[in-house]
């Protein structure tokens, strides 16, 4: 069986969380033999170059599109959407993928073992589109080299079916359900949604609660939903260092091994980091706090507690770290 997955996170500058797990849903589906490519978005028209280099360079310097860069994924928009509405889907270009040359920081944009195929901004339109009519824009598979029988959507995608099976995984609701604690637009929110989830055979929830959400919030029957929980593919070369190779690190940072805490992820209400930072105001713990993490939205109040005096020696703050 050939299995596709996004390659939207991936393609993303910095890859979040979603970008992990692509990973690692591509090393369990590599592990049990399937045989595996990845769907990227790159704004890339020139394939011409020996090895498809624009493409990686693209990949690696720039990443997707914002979504507020309309002017540079709004030409693909009419496209794509004439050949939805006739049922004749956007079909994934293949490129080659033999980069040896190149390797280096792919490992972690790329997953192993796997094929390589491109349709430009294919995620912001589909976004774009569902956000306004509700619809998804459909994309096919060929019949030839890049032929799959399975897209494997790894977050909310409005990715219209055609001749394949569909499967998404729903990470939570938490806009829907915590509509305070975010800034977006939940009409466009709930439409692509509504987009990604309706024609998707099967769905994967990270949680029971996810599970609970998606049955009271969106309507779905159970016997649609699976919860798989995620896992984190910890690297043999990151679990064995030896603590002299860690020491540099540390000591700049001013940390020693044992006496900090961590916390690694976006600076947002969801993610109660306030919270966090209030429980480590009341604990007065000799051990210091790391937060990794970039500003998401409505951070705000956190960064006051940043700027805090007080805590300027015990709190350190790393704006990004990938895996």
């Amino acid at each position: 069986m050939k299995i596709m997955i996004d390659g939207h996170n991936l393609g993303l500058k910095e890859p979040t969380g979603i970008g992990t797990y692509a990973l690692n849903l591509s090393v369990c589906l590599s592990s049990l033999g399937y045989d595996l490519s990845v769907l990227y978005s790159m704004n890339v028209r020139n394939l011409s170059f020996p090895g498809n280099a624009s493409f990686f360079q693209k990949l690696m310097n720039d990443g997707e599109s914002s979504s507020s860069g309309i002017l540079r994924w709004g030409y693909y928009g009419l496209p794509y959407f004439l050949r939805s509405l006739t049922n004749n889907g956007a079909i994934p270009k293949p490129l080659d993928s033999n980069f040896e040359m190149l390797l280096g920081g792919f490992n972690k944009k790329i997953p192993h073992n796997s094929s390589v195929c491109n349709l430009p901004h294919i995620f912001r339109v589909s976004q774009a589109v569902a956000a306004l009519t509700g619809k998804g824009i459909s994309i096919a598979s060929s019949s030839k080299k890049n032929h799959f029988d399975v897209f494997h959507a790894s977050m909310p995608l409005p990715i219209a079916k055609s001749n394949f099976k569909k499967i998404v995984t729903l990470h939570d609701l938490i806009p829907l359900k915590l509509p305070q604690s975010t800034n977006i637009n939940l009409k466009h929110y709930y439409n692509i949604l509504q987009a990604s989830l309706r024609d998707a055979d099967q769905i994967f929830t990270v949680s029971e609660q996810t599970k609970i959400d998606a049955m009271e919030f969106l309507g779905i029957k159970d016997n649609k939903l699976h919860v798989t929980y995620q896992i984190s593919e910890i690297p043999d070369h990151l679990k064995n260092v030896a603590s002299e190779e860690i020491a540099p690190l540390l000591e700049n940072y001013n940390l020693e091994i044992g006496k900090y805490f961590l916390y690694y992820g976006a600076i947002e209400p969801k993610k109660n980091v306030l919270r966090l930072l209030n429980a480590y105001q009341k604990a007065r713990t000799d051990c210091k706090l790391v937060i990794v993490g970039k500003n998401g939205w409505l951070f705000a109040d956190v960064e006051k507690f940043f700027d805090n005096q007080k805590y300027r020696n015990k709190i350190i703050r790393i704006a990004y770290s990938d895996f």
